[in-house]
Formats: C-alpha cells, sequence, structure tokens
C-alpha cells in the first residue's frame, strides 16, 4: 500500500505504510513462503527518506517509479 500511496499523492499514507510494513516484514527476511522478503523491505528502506519532508500531497518523488518485482524463492 505505502508504494500506491506515494504514487496517488498521499505521502503522509505512505509513510505510515512503510513504518507498519518495517515492522511486519521484517520478521520474515529474506524470504517467506516462498516469496523473497528482502527486496521489498530494501525497496521500502530507499522509499521511506525521500518521504520525510514532504508535504501530505507532494507529487511522488521518483520518477520513473520502478522497483523490484516479487521474486519467487527457490
Amino acid at each position: 500500500l505505502a508504494l500506491f500511496f506515494t504514487q496517488n499523492r498521499n505521502q503522509e499514507g505512505a509513510l505510515l505504510m512503510i513504518g507498519d510494513a518495517m515492522i511486519a516484514l521484517g520478521k520474515y527476511r529474506p524470504a517467506s513462503l516462498g516469496v523473497h522478503v528482502e527486496p521489498i523491505v530494501c525497496a521500502l528502506e530507499e522509499l521511506r527518506p525521500l518521504l520525510v519532508g514532504l508535504a501530505p500531497e507532494d507529487d511522488c518523488p521518483l520518477y520513473p517509479f520502478v522497483y523490484p518485482k516479487f521474486e519467487v524463492a527457490n
């Protein structure tokens, strides 16, 4: 949801979701149930400092908005 919120000019919501996601996903690093969690956490860690200080309705700080896709662990 954090990635969706930042793309739709809801930076305040994105920051809240990043905080929640970091807590929730931290215990599943590096992978869980066949999904690589580490790239997701790294993407959120990269995005978080870019959102700090933005107004709640500012544009997404990244253009183009590209992040790693879900990967299946083998």
